[in-house]
């Protein structure tokens, strides 16, 4: 894993890509606390639809999240699929995601944020586009991940 396509000028970051029912997301890695292999799975009763459930990694309950589900991506069926395990002090959160493809080394100047997509959930919580080789790389916004998934978590304890 390793890919030097830019860091010309601006703050450096390292972005984690990775792959979500055929297309390329990432998440700033400083988000990232580590990937793991897919566990087993215990499923959360009246939990909301995107939390697929929780599983027990090296002895820490983590909230299994479907990413592709909360994009509104559809059904994510790929092989290899991982689990990336995010930095957060209220909540014990992993994305389940397709395979992680590399880390792309980039700056600020080079993250697009004026992309604009009307219509689509996923646009709601990407902040910025990544242009790298021939791959455009959607990166997530996961401060607003995150508070969309508190405000669907009190909702569905509200019923």
């Amino acid at each position: 894993m390793g890919d030097n396509d830019g860091a010309v000028g601006g703050v450096e970051r390292q972005i984690i890509a990775f792959t979500l029912s055929h297309e390329a997301f990432g998440i700033d890695i400083v988000q990232v606390q580590r990937i793991a292999p897919p566990e087993t799975i215990t499923r959360v009763p009246r939990a909301p639809a995107f939390i697929s459930g929780i599983t027990n990694l090296a002895g820490r309950i983590i909230t299994l999240i479907d990413l592709a589900q909360i994009l509104q991506l559809g059904k994510d069926d790929e092989a290899g699929q991982q689990i990336i395990i995010l930095n957060n002090e209220d909540m014990n959160i992993g994305f389940i995601t397709g395979q992680v493809t590399d880390v792309i080394m980039t700056d600020d100047e080079s993250l697009n944020k004026e992309i604009v997509r009307i219509g689509a959930q996923e646009g709601n919580f990407v902040s910025a586009i990544l242009k790298t080789g021939d791959r455009i790389i959607n990166v997530l916004n996961i401060e607003k991940l995150f508070d969309f998934m508190r405000k669907s978590f009190i909702d569905s304890r509200g019923k």
